[in-house]
């Protein structure tokens, strides 16, 4: 009888334990009632004002934690537009790579803008900033650096 005493003792003490501790973080699932504009999501990445960036099926979203801007991918091939990767570079500019290409976030004009499409007309798989100003670019058909202005293809193996 004593050990059941003890054993209710404890669950009440734990229960008020986790009662006390409050709780920070709060799950929000969001769908297409919510904006979105496909269910498939490949990307999100947290940029430095806060804002969401998820990589959809067809769009590049930002979530603001109330409203989504969607970021359309011109074209009509659907399994080019899945978004791969999202990068921030510094001065909060966003890169987005898909089966198309790598594309920059035009805030002013509200699109995306194609980069070097005659230099990496294919697939980018990932991308990382290295927070000094070099953004590496993961391709089907090798590595890619971007730094200032300036695009250069590594070859690893010329076959």
């Amino acid at each position: 009888m004593k050990n059941i005493i003890k054993y209710i003792f404890l669950f009440h003490l734990l229960m008020f334990c986790a009662w006390a501790y409050p709780s920070t973080y709060t799950l929000r699932g969001l769908s297409v009632s919510d904006g979105l504009s496909d269910l498939l999501v490949n990307a999100i990445y947290k940029d430095s004002l806060g804002y969401v960036w998820l990589g959809t099926g067809n769009s590049l979203e930002c979530f603001d934690g109330i409203h989504f801007k969607h970021y359309l991918i011109p074209g009509s091939d659907e399994k080019l537009k899945r978004v791969n990767a999202i990068a921030e570079m510094p001065g909060n500019e966003l890169w987005m790579g898909n089966g198309s290409g790598l594309w920059r976030v035009s805030r002013a004009k509200n699109s995306l803008e194609p980069i070097a499409r005659e230099t990496i007309g294919y697939a980018v798989r990932s991308l990382l900033h290295d927070g000094k100003g070099i953004l590496y670019i993961g391709t089907e058909r090798g590595l890619f650096i971007y730094k200032e202005g300036s695009l250069n293809q590594i070859m690893i193996d010329p076959n």
